[in-house]
């Protein structure tokens, strides 16, 4: 959750650097700030973001697209991540409920889940049964 953001932001990539503040117990990210020494500077999400994005606008959905996640939490898992599965791996900021409603963030979650499946080929049924 990021109390900043005012709709689901989806982030198109990661950095390797720039991990110099402290955590919460005062720890800092090792390999001078790096998550990875031997990495790439910045990965991507090799998922096609801006078809996902352009269809979610073009069917009103609330949500965003970025590429900058930061880099605390959010920017070093998002590398881990990509670092094991671009193909498969999206990082999503989400709105507090302040800023956006619990029942529209998860119709634009639902929405957003709907169409990055599709990028992969599976269709996530509008209506479930049992």
């Amino acid at each position: 959750m990021d109390a900043s953001v005012t709709m689901p932001i989806l982030e198109t990539l990661s950095y390797n650097s720039g991990y110099d503040k402290p955590d919460m117990d005062g720890a800092y990210c090792g390999n001078n700030g790096c998550v990875n020494i031997h990495g790439e500077p910045i990965l991507y999400c090799n998922m096609n973001l801006s078809k996902a994005y352009s269809k979610l606008v073009d069917n009103h959905i609330a949500c965003s697209i970025s590429n900058d996640p930061g880099r605390f939490l959010c920017g070093y898992i998002y590398y881990k991540s990509l670092e094991y599965s671009p193909d498969r791996v999206v990082f999503i900021h989400v709105p507090c409920s302040a800023r956006m409603s619990v029942e529209d963030t998860a119709i634009s979650l639902l929405q957003i889940i709907r169409e990055l499946t599709a990028l992969k080929g599976v269709v996530i049924p509008y209506t479930l049964t049992t």
